[in-house]
């Protein structure tokens, strides 16, 4: 039963709200000095939570130390000033208005950072393609909504808001036309293209790109990565002044887009809408308000959540998964019969480097702010938050990791290991004692993390975590085909009214998720289970992923999601799972059976 204001309800989202409820009493807890912490730190959060939730404090401030930004760019006479107004722009709130910097970890050496022009984010952090994709055309129509409200509350009139939203839109379609789809950027390899300089410079040349990075980045000599030149191409040939004014509120609209939910109430309400609107749950002004506290001091929130949680939870159960995990996967690889010899040493290599990670790996001090404004405090730290970015580039480190207080786990390539974040442990209340049934439940979820350190993307870096192709070239073929049968096998998949599963937008997702259940039956092969062992792990699987969704919410995850519907992440999965079929006696008129079943590991 999915309440007014739920729109899903799984043994995830029960994890995550016990959770939620444990970083509120952590947070209470904070502001009540019951922890022993920098006094800075304290009194910064004791501001920003203040200042976030003083709605009334916050109305009458209005529009702040933005409406000297904004009025000086709608007063630009011409190009050269648009462009220095919107570099001043750039530096002093961190919007995005010329290029996405962003400083991330060198693909192929992954002791240190380099400098990454990644795609553009537009109005409410929207991407370019959702304006030419025909699947997200009910998107674009909500963004466009948006813009007309924020500028109606500047002071625009309906109609005056209305031509300015779709002169937007339009150019919005055009840098679409001219940027890669959505589907490119699935292939990890993408992001990584290595261009000099002058390259750049020779790109966006109605900007001196020398200067301009200079003020970002200082003195650098690294190496620049170029996503997407189409893109780039595209804004620079824009720079003119025959599109000035369309410019002119493009930047206008970045501004109060990315800013809007640290507003005032009327601004906030646009951004609220519009996320009710695009599928997400309804929340409150004082929930949005508190999860960008939480945001903002994640890193000492996480660090207490890692001390009262992960320290007081038995994690050996996880390690000991873990490593059976890797076992089983490795007599998978051992006997795998496509992998030649080269390739099978490296990827057996691989598995064995691969690492686990309980908890908090690194505590970062998370940043101070004194403004007298919920807005400056949230400006000041966006600036600070760039200069330790800025100072990562030069001196290496990695990048801020998943939060504590999410319920999920992850594969990182770049250092080849599975994280287990400290809201994990969370997903265990509760569940049954069964050996069986818990690595359904729990040993699924390990067992398709280390998967993905052998899907598309994951495939393509080494023991290490660096980007390298350890594959022969006929092995990289075969694997790619069994990615397209794997792709083939989902698309019969109709989850909605006529909408099915993308398999070729899942495959990484669920070629983990095959993997990762015949990880787990080669554990019970191992163990020589009978079929109530079968039963209970088969059940514990199901019990994992067991959820109900509003239909709005299924076709937002069609869309958005890169795993399969919960639903089908099971029984597309047992019904190409040979045990399945023996454990539960199904036969061709039984409606989960599959003829033509699918798997790559």
């Amino acid at each position: 039963y999915l309440e007014d204001d739920k729109n899903s309800y799984s043994n995830f989202s029960l994890a995550q709200d016990k959770a939620d409820k444990e970083v509120d009493r952590i947070l209470d807890g904070i502001l009540k000095h019951q922890y022993d912490m920098d006094n800075d730190i304290r009194n910064s959060i004791e501001l920003v939570y203040h200042n976030a939730l003083d709605i009334d404090k916050r109305d009458g401030n209005g529009l702040g130390e933005l409406n000297l930004y904004l009025k000086d760019i709608l007063s630009v006479q011409n190009i050269d000033e648009f462009i220095h107004m919107g570099i001043k722009i750039e530096n002093d709130l961190k919007v995005p208005i010329f290029t996405n910097i962003t400083i991330h970890n060198d693909y192929k050496d992954n002791t240190k950072n380099i400098v990454y022009f990644y795609p553009m984010t537009l109005a409410f952090s929207s991407s370019s393609f959702i304006y030419v994709d025909e699947d997200y055309m009910a998107y674009k129509a909500y963004i466009k909504r948006g813009i007309i409200q924020l500028l109606k509350l500047y002071g625009y009139s309906k109609k005056e808001a209305s031509t300015i939203a779709n002169n937007l839109i339009g150019f919005y379609e055009e840098l679409g036309n001219h940027s890669y789809s959505n589907e490119y950027y699935d292939d990890i390899s993408h992001y990584y293209h290595i261009v000099s300089l002058d390259e750049v410079s020779s790109i966006y040349s109605n900007i001196d790109m020398n200067c301009y990075l200079m003020d970002k980045i200082g003195e650098y000599s690294g190496s620049y990565s170029l996503v997407d030149d189409g893109q780039m191409r595209f804004l620079n040939h824009y720079l003119t002044n025959d599109h000035l004014e369309n410019l002119k509120y493009y930047a206008f609209v970045q501004v109060l887009s990315q800013y809007a939910s640290v507003l005032d109430s009327n601004y906030m309400e646009v951004v609220l809408s519009l996320n009710h609107s695009l599928g997400g749950e309804r929340k409150s002004i004082d929930e949005l308000s508190l999860d960008m506290v939480l945001d903002m001091y994640s890193s000492t929130i996480g660090n207490i959540l890692n001390s009262t949680v992960v320290h007081k939870k038995n994690s050996k159960e996880i390690e000991d998964m873990f490593l059976r995990i890797k076992d089983a996967f490795g007599i998978m690889l051992q006997n795998n019969q496509w992998l030649q010899d080269n390739t099978k040493k490296e990827a057996l290599l691989k598995l064995k480097n691969m690492k686990l990670v309980i908890g908090m790996e690194e505590f970062r001090e998370d940043i101070v702010v004194s403004g007298d404004t919920y807005l400056s405090n949230i400006i000041s730290y966006q600036q600070e938050l760039w200069k330790r970015e800025v100072d990562r580039l030069y001196n290496g480190g990695k990048e801020n990791a998943v939060s504590e207080s999410v319920v999920n786990a992850y594969y990182q390539p770049l250092d080849n290991s599975v994280h287990i974040p400290s809201a994990f442990f969370y997903l265990e209340d509760d569940i049954k004692s069964d050996k069986y049934f818990r690595l359904g439940y729990l040993g699924m979820i390990i067992a398709h993390e280390v998967t993905h350190g052998f899907d598309a993307n994951g495939s393509l870096f080494d023991k290490n975590g660096n980007y390298y192709n350890w594959w022969t070239e006929e092995d990289r073929e075969q694997f790619l085909s069994l990615c397209d049968d794997v792709s083939r096998y989902y698309d019969q998949f109709e989850v909605i009214g006529g909408r099915y599963i993308n398999g070729k937008k899942t495959v990484n997702e669920n070629v983990a998720d095959l993997g990762a259940m015949r990880v787990l039956v080669t554990i019970l092969e191992s163990d020589k289970a009978n079929r109530n062992d079968y039963r209970e792990m088969f059940s514990g699987f199901a019990n994992l992923w067991a959820s109900e969704e509003s239909e709005q919410y299924q076709k937002l995850l069609l869309l958005v999601d890169h795993h399969s519907p919960n639903k089908y992440r099971v029984n597309a999965v047992l019904s190409s799972t040979d045990q399945f079929y023996s454990v539960y006696h199904i036969y061709p008129w039984n409606e989960m059976y599959q003829k033509d079943r699918v798997g790559i590991w």
